[in-house]
């Protein structure tokens, strides 16, 4: 298995160097030192980087993600780790139809705030003048 320095998995992975140490200081990933003091990553750390990137795009938060990944690393029965991954990403989409939901509701209310913006609208005391004529 092949070990990469910190700047080459950055590449590899495409994210920044400061998001590999944030993500070592989240405990997202452990790169091994060598004797002069560098990290080395593995294939095995590449792999982790394209799952949190995946997850990060399905929106799941980098803590949800870091729970995720300690799961794997315990090697928890596949059909349990299944089950498990199963009831977070309903409760993901629950929480994104929640979202959705009230953002409609948002979009309707600042549509009906722009049809009011272009309607004509007069003052009522020169409504009542106009009336009158």
């Amino acid at each position: 298995m092949a070990n990469y320095l910190r700047s080459e998995i950055a590449k590899m992975a495409g994210v920044t160097i400061e998001t590999l140490r944030y993500y070592e200081k989240r405990g997202l990933i452990l790169p091994k030192r060598i004797e002069n003091g560098y990290r080395i990553y593995s294939e095995e750390i590449l792999d982790r980087l394209n799952f949190i990137k995946r997850a990060k795009e399905a929106g799941f938060t980098l803590e949800e993600i870091r729970k995720t990944l300690q799961l794997f690393d315990c090697q928890i029965n596949p059909d349990d780790l299944t089950n498990i991954m199963v009831e977070g990403i309903k409760a993901k989409i629950k929480e994104i139809d929640a979202r959705i939901g009230g953002l409609m509701e948002i979009r309707e209310i600042l549509f009906q705030i722009d049809q009011g913006l272009h309607q004509q609208h007069l003052c009522p005391t020169l409504q009542e003048v106009l009336k009158k004529k």
